[in-house]
């Protein structure tokens, strides 16, 4: 029995250096000289930005990147019906599908990645629209607020249709990212994340559920006023991404670990600004209160940036290996 190696990989971030092979042949060959690298998905949300850049140059809106922060590209109902969303499942493809190919060709028998095609809907829609106008729009026009939703749910979706029959053998977990609030609230109302988004992330769970695989969001924020939701509709299997700030990681596994999966627990200030020891004995009680309740993949409450020390997240590393008996 082969037993599966899980590492979190991606699709959308590559070295510099990778850029220049011909082919997906000679780029696994140059990655299987590297050391392991986490690479951050969000391709898919990228490949929204993309398509805003080409409407807004079309348009002579934008004069260069920096003026991308004050122009977005759907404002009003011709912006959207103008829209090419049909031309997206094709540029994600034309420009992934060999990042694919390389981690299949790359991974040793026995590996399976954790990942997916990009972020999730809320985030794909508010690239598009921008935070403040979405919010604006959700008043002064609540129709294509709501088609907003809909339209990149379908985008969405047909692209996870083509990702799993085409790369679904690569993955063990399926996820995306979608980071529905901030650390007091939902970014936008519970109500309309229960309407609007909910109904999408569920056709994509079921999907990646009809291949026997489970479901992991990635979801920043206090977005308690929605978990039950998203657990019983949606169907996720494990969530992950949490704050102390917002609510310990405690609990997250006492509210839902007898239903999901609970991913994370180690706050990110305590990795930056707690010292070895610190964060060992911060870990030992995470694993000592995690247990009986459900399962638990222990690790980073987000993604690691370049600022944490790398003494903090290798001593978050060493302490999880010791409490399982590694050493």
């Amino acid at each position: 029995m082969i037993v599966q190696r899980i590492i979190c990989i991606a699709c959308c971030a590559v070295p510099v250096a990778l850029a220049q092979a011909e082919s997906a042949s000679q780029v696994a060959e140059k990655i299987a000289e590297l050391s392991p690298d986490v690479l951050s998905d969000g391709g898919l949300r990228k490949q929204f930005k993309d398509q805003t850049w080409r409407n807004l140059r079309a348009r002579g809106d934008v004069v260069n990147r920096r003026d991308v922060a004050n122009w977005r590209a759907i404002k009003t109902r011709e912006d959207f019906d103008k829209y090419p969303w049909d031309t997206i499942e094709k540029l994600y493809f034309d420009k992934w599908s060999t990042h694919f190919e390389v981690l299949r060709e790359t991974m040793p028998e026995g590996m399976k990645a954790v990942g997916g095609p990009g972020n999730g809907i809320f985030e794909c829609v508010q690239d598009i629209v921008g935070y403040q106008d979405l919010c604006l729009l959700s008043v002064d026009d609540p129709v294509l607020y709501s088609d907003l939703f809909s339209k990149v749910g379908d985008v969405n979706f047909r692209i996870w249709k083509r990702f799993l029959e085409e790369f679904g053998d690569i993955y063990a977990v399926c996820r995306f990212g979608d980071d529905l609030g901030f650390r007091s609230s939902t970014l936008i109302s519970a109500q309309d994340i229960k309407e609007m988004i909910i109904p999408q992330y569920k056709r994509i769970v079921e999907l990646v559920h009809s291949y026997d695989k489970p479901f992991l969001l990635h979801s920043c924020g206090c977005i308690f006023n929605v978990m039950d939701d998203i657990i019983k509709i949606a169907g996720i299997d494990a969530k992950h991404s949490n704050e102390d700030a917002i609510g310990p990681f405690s609990v997250w596994i006492e509210k839902y670990g007898d239903r999901i999966g609970n991913f994370g627990g180690i706050d990110m200030d305590v990795l930056c600004q707690s010292d070895s020891n610190q964060i060992k004995q911060y870990i030992f009680n995470v694993m000592d209160y995690s247990k009986g309740h459900g399962g638990i993949a222990i690790g980073s409450g987000n993604s690691i940036p370049d600022y944490v020390p790398t003494e903090g997240y290798l001593a978050m590393i060493n302490a999880v290996r010791e409490c399982r008996g590694d050493f």
